[in-house]
Formats: structure tokens, sequence, C-alpha cells
């Protein structure tokens, strides 16, 4: 099987991989290089056919959602999309973030929007 290296960063909702190269060695180069980044990055080793891709995550039960959010966290809107696009939008004026998640289930979804609307709310929008 072949191996590959990928630099990670962040934690839970925030997770997300930051490259991927064919030698651990390669990867720690990159990753010494990158001080523009926390110090919770990682080099993770992987077989490549097991790599958590967007296509395997749909296969273990993951679905986009739709959600919409106000900035008390009330959930406005919520539901599954066929949409396979992911991201996430807000607005100071009125007060909402919207977007679409990744998630198994409508409690990850909102705990995952929740984390990001944290993340604005701290950065003052």
């Amino acid at each position: 099987m072949t191996k590959v290296f990928m630099i990670t960063q962040g934690s839970y909702s925030d997770y997300r991989a930051v490259g991927i190269f064919s030698t651990k060695e390669k990867a720690q180069r990159v990753l010494d290089a990158l001080n523009i980044y926390d110090k919770n990055e990682d080099i993770e080793e992987y077989e490549l056919d097991e790599l958590d891709t967007l296509a395997n995550k749909f296969e273990r039960g993951y679905k986009i959602y739709w959600i919409e959010m106000n900035y008390d966290g009330e959930v406005v809107k919520l539901h599954q999309t066929e949409d396979i696009a992911i991201w996430i939008n807000n607005n100071k004026n009125t007060g909402k973030l919207w977007g679409q998640i990744l998630a198994k289930n409508d409690k990850q979804a909102i705990k995952i929007m929740n984390d990001k609307r944290a993340q604005i709310l701290a950065s003052a929008y």
C-alpha cells in the first residue's frame, strides 16, 4: 500500500488538511516553513485509500445541511440539501449567519454552526 503524509491543523469543527505529501520528510519541511500556523498542526500518516475524503464521509453517513442561525444561537432554518458546496456567511446588519455544513445529524450541524458563530462573535465580525 502507498502511504501519504498529511499536515493537519485545528480540532473538532475547525480541523482541516493543510497539505498531503509523498514522504514524511517533505511534509516536515513544509510544516517547518509554515510559521504562520498555530502549534496544533501535526503530520498524520495514512494509507492512500484511507484518507477521509468527502466521498468517504458520505459513505459513513455524513450529509450536507443548510442552516441559518441568529447571532444569539437561535436556529431559524435547518434542513438537508443536495448541494455539494460547504460554506458559511454572516451579516452583522441582520445579526444572522447561514451556510451549508457537513454533519452526521441535525445536532452536529447545529454544534458546528454554533462553533463558527462563537468565532465570528469573538472576532467582532
